[in-house]
């Protein structure tokens, strides 16, 4: 049986003599016919379960060097077992290669993070589609680009600031944005069993039926042998929770463990009759036959099992069956048809919706500013007291105050106070902005506030210039309104992103009219 793609092609046969021989004749025929040849000093005999005098008699006859697992075809490495890191390696390697040219370039977060999720992240995406990674081959992967992401090198190491399964997740979902390997693995795996359903005389979907009978009564319940098959299974497994089944004929969808009713399966809605039900695994056409359920049970049932097996028998009496075949609905898409975008932002959910995060990306201004915004909301900045969680900190207060933390530095801080009650004047703010919350109920309503949430972002970026520049350029503290015309010249830079120009630069002369009118703040 041959397999074919392009210039590839794998030969299978049995390791008798008559059919070596009758294969070899086989090929000089193709090169006769054809006037093409085969190239038998590129070509490799790979053998399964023969003795090493039965694979020299083997390579004798086929004229060709004996080969080793693992192979690759079509890209992808081939073992009748499971893959080691030495097979992996190449991967890890082409990765590194892509991070080596980026070092020492000057990138923001921002500019790495869309380096990852254009390049980086998109290197394994086809191997994926294939194989059931190993959790330490995603490990090695997750932590170069968590390295690359951070900017943390061998010869400068920097603080990783956030965790990596926070980086990986949706920004819908309060990350940003960085496909998540693993579930990216389990999605694309999942994939194939729309390709199987779709692909019903395909001589891959035969050989899967006939290996593995899938048809007994479908491929939900089956288990595998290959590595392949076993991947499969492990990402269906997953996916089937999004599949509702339509009955047709009824052969196909097993009764009691299938979700056709509702959004569950009648065994999980049904425990207490389930468990000593004998019947398992079976269909719904070999169960119910119009008229009575074909149910027996191993133990007997008192009152309330009665109660509920006349439910599942007026559920089973709802069936209608026809002449088609029994088929699969995914849930998640308006279409009815499976999508790996739609799976992945189920499994990439991990159950809290933010509330603020979400609507961060949306606003009006430089990424890296967007970044930075979302490190302050996940509370990862280096201020001082984040920073005493990692080393030691001599001097643990702000260059003003108090002790600084976020919540110090950007809201209660007497330079932050001043600045908000400014910000509270010029745009009629009747509550004093005190916390994060106070700024970020003002990005649930962009398009109203849309002005507003430039100023406000602009006046925290600009504080935290303000410190870094006292902290490590040594610079000395001027004035209150120096502060305030900073963030009007920021605002101005910034309004090239916003449609109504004319709109801001108003705002921006009022606030610096504010601005002037501000009293000089004293140096502690």
């Amino acid at each position: 049986m041959p397999l074919q793609y392009a210039d590839d092609t794998i030969l299978f046969s049995s390791a008798e003599f008559p059919h070596l021989v009758n294969l070899k004749h086989v090929i000089m025929w193709f090169e006769q016919i054809s006037g093409m040849r085969v190239n038998f000093r590129k070509s490799e005999l790979l053998t399964l379960n023969l003795d090493e005098v039965e694979i020299k008699r083997a390579a004798s006859i086929i004229s060709c060097p004996i080969g080793a697992f693992t192979i690759k075809y079509l890209g992808v490495p081939q073992h009748y077992d499971n893959l080691t890191r030495e097979d992996l390696q190449p991967l890890v390697d082409k990765l590194l290669s892509r991070i080596a040219g980026w070092r020492g370039k000057l990138l923001s977060l921002a500019a790495r993070t869309l380096l990852i999720k254009t390049c980086l992240a998109s290197i394994p995406i086809y191997l994926l589609s294939f194989i059931k990674f190993p959790k330490w081959a995603i490990q090695i992967l997750n932590s170069h680009m968590g390295n690359c992401l951070w900017n943390d090198l061998n010869d400068a190491h920097k603080y990783h600031l956030a965790n990596w399964e926070f980086v990986a997740m949706s920004k819908d979902f309060g990350g940003l944005g960085v496909p998540n390997l693993r579930d990216s693995n389990i999605c694309l795996l999942a994939s194939w069993l729309r390709r199987y359903e779709k692909d019903k005389n395909k001589l891959w979907t035969e050989i899967l039926d006939f290996k593995y009978n899938t048809k007994d009564p479908n491929i939900l319940q089956t288990r595998g042998a290959s590595p392949f098959f076993k991947g499969f299974m492990w990402a269906v497994q997953a996916a089937k929770m999004g599949y509702r089944w339509v009955i047709g004929n009824g052969e196909k969808v097993r009764f009691w463990e299938d979700n056709w009713l509702g959004t569950s399966s009648l065994a999980i809605q049904y425990w207490k009759l389930y468990r000593w039900v004998n019947e398992k695994n079976k269909s719904v056409a070999s169960l119910w036959d119009g008229t009575d359920l074909k149910c027996s049970f191993s133990r007997m049932g008192d009152e309330n099992m009665l109660e509920l097996w006349e439910e599942v028998c007026q559920i089973a009496s709802t069936i209608n069956y026809s002449d088609e075949e029994d088929s699969m609905v995914w849930q998640f898409s308006s279409n009815g048809r499976f999508n790996v975008q739609s799976f992945y932002k189920v499994v990439n959910f991990r159950g809290i919706q933010p509330v603020f995060i979400s609507s961060l990306w949306d606003i009006k201004i430089p990424p890296r500013v967007q970044y930075f915004l979302w490190l302050l909301s996940k509370n990862k900045l280096l201020t001082r007291d984040n920073l005493s969680k990692r080393r030691k900190v001599e001097d643990p207060t702000c260059s003003f105050c108090n002790e600084e933390s976020i919540q110090h530095l950007f809201f209660t801080c007497v330079v932050a106070k001043q600045l908000w009650h400014v910000f509270s004047k010029t745009f009629d703010i009747h509550q004093l902005i005190v916390s994060f919350e106070d700024t970020g109920k003002f990005w649930l309503s962009n398009k109203c506030n849309g002005i507003l949430n430039m100023f406000t972002l602009a006046a925290v970026w600009c504080l935290w210039k303000l410190r870094n520049d006292l902290c490590f350029q040594r610079s000395t503290w001027k004035s209150m309104a120096i502060l305030l015309f900073q963030v009007a010249v920021m605002v101005e830079k910034w309004k090239i992103l916003y449609p109504e120009e004319e709109v801001i630069s108003q705002k921006v002369k009022l606030f610096k009219k504010e601005a002037a009118q501000v009293l000089w703040l004293q140096w502690r």
